[in-house]
C-alpha cells in the first residue's frame, strides 16, 4: 500500500501536483490522507496522559493508534507540504506527534536508541517553494524521523522552487521538476542535485547509470586495481571519469587533497557540484570545500592514464548510442 499524506491546503496546490506526477510512477494501490480534512490536533495532557498509559499496558486496540499503524504498515510513503515558514505547514506537525507511538513505529534499545519498526522501504518528501528552498527545517527533519526513528532506509527529496520570483516561468519550473523527479538511490556524492543536462539531455545520474556497467579493472588506476571488484566498481576511476563528465557539461575538475599525496578529482558545473566515484571512500567524507582545479594537460601527462581516459570514453558513446536508439 501506497501511503499519500497530503499535507496541502489550496485547491489548486502545486505541491500536490507534483505529487501526483510521483504518484504516477509508482506502483501499487493509494491511500490518500488529506491532513487538512482529518481535524487533527495536537497532543494536550489528557490525551497524552490517557495514551501513554495505554502504551506502558501494552494496549493499541484504542482509534487514537490508527494512524500510527497506518503509517507503519505502508509499503512507499509519499509526503507532499508546501514550503511555509522555513518548515511545512502545522498539520504535518501535528501528524508526526500523533504517529510517534512507541511499539507501532519505533521502540528502543537496551541503550535507549531508537529502532524503526516501519514497512515501508522508502519516504517520498515532495515540496515546491516560491523562493530558494532550504532543506534543513522540513525535508531534512522528516529525513532524520523516517532513517533513524522510523527504520526507513531510502528518503528522497522532490521539489520545484523560485516559483514565484518576478521574472520566472512557474510552470516551466514545475513542469521541470515533473520531468526530473529521481525515485531511486544514488550513492555518489551530490546526486540529489546533479540535475544538468548535456546536449543529449542526460544527466550525471544517468551517466552514473551507464557508467555501472562499464567500470572495470581495466579502467582503473593501475596501482588500485588489486583493491577493485565489480561490490567497488568506482575504485580508481575518478579522474578519467571526471574529465569526461567535463567532456560532456563543461565546468571545472577539481581535486580533494589525499594524505597520499595524490588528489581524488570530481566535478564542478556552477553550482551543481558531484562524484560519480565517492562510493569508493565508503563512509568517509570528504571535504569538497576550497579544493584545487585539476589540470587535463597534467594527468594525461601519464600516457597510461589517457590511454584509460580513451577507452572509457569509447566504451561509454557507445552505451549512449545504445541508450538513445532505445
Amino acid at each position: 500500500m501506497i501511503l499519500y499524506i497530503n499535507c496541502c491546503v489550496r485547491k489548486a496546490s502545486r505541491t500536490d501536483r507534483l505529487a501526483r506526477r510521483v504518484l504516477e510512477q509508482l506502483d501499487g494501490e493509494v491511500t490518500e490522507l488529506k491532513l487538512y480534512e482529518e481535524n487533527l490536533r495536537p497532543l494536550d495532557s489528557e490525551t497524552l496522559e490517557r495514551r501513554t498509559a495505554l502504551i506502558e499496558q501494552g494496549d493499541c486496540g484504542d482509534r487514537m493508534f490508527d494512524y500510527a499503524k497506518q503509517f507503519a504498515s505502508a509499503e512507499t510513503i509519499v509526503i507532499a507540504a508546501p514550503y511555509w515558514d522555513l518548515s511545512f505547514p502545522a498539520p504535518l506537525k501535528t501528524y508526526f506527534e500523533i504517529i510517534y507511538v512507541t511499539g507501532i513505529v519505533s521502540e528502543y534499545t537496551e541503550t535507549g536508541m531508537p529502532s524503526g519498526l516501519c514497512r515501508a522501504d522508502r519516504l517520498i518528501y515532495v515540496t515546491t517553494a516560491g523562493g530558494p528552498y532550504d532543506p534543513t527545517y522540513s525535508y531534512g527533519y522528516v529525513k532524520s524521523l523516517a532513517q533513524d526513528f522510523f527504520g526507513i532506509p531510502n528518503v528522497f527529496l522532490v521539489k520545484a522552487e523560485m516559483l514565484d520570483i518576478v521574472g520566472n516561468d512557474a510552470e516551466d519550473i514545475l513542469r521541470n521538476a515533473m520531468d526530473n523527479i529521481v525515485l531511486r538511490p544514488y550513492r555518489f556524492y551530490g546526486w540529489e542535485t546533479a540535475s544538468v543536462k548535456d546536449r543529449n539531455g542526460l544527466t550525471p545520474r544517468d551517466y552514473y547509470d551507464l557508467l555501472s556497467d562499464i567500470w572495470s579493472a581495466e579502467t582503473c588506476a593501475p596501482r588500485m586495481r588489486g583493491e577493485w571488484s565489480p561490490s567497488d566498481k568506482t575504485r580508481g576511476q575518478c579522474s578519467i571519469t571526471a574529465f569526461l563528465l567535463q567532456d560532456l557539461y563543461g565546468g571545472k575538475v577539481l581535486g580533494v587533497p589525499l594524505k597520499d599525496g595524490n588528489y581524488h578529482c570530481f566535478n564542478a558545473v556552477g553550482d551543481c557540484v558531484f562524484d560519480l566515484t565517492s562510493e569508493q571512500f565508503g563512509d568517509s567524507m570528504l571535504d569538497y570545500t576550497g579544493c584545487p582545479e585539476q589540470s587535463r594537460e597534467v594527468h594525461f601527462a601519464k600516457e597510461e592514464k589517457h590511454l584509460r581516459y580513451e577507452l572509457l570514453k569509447e566504451k561509454l558513446s557507445e552505451a549512449v548510442a545504445k541508450k538513445l536508439s532505445q
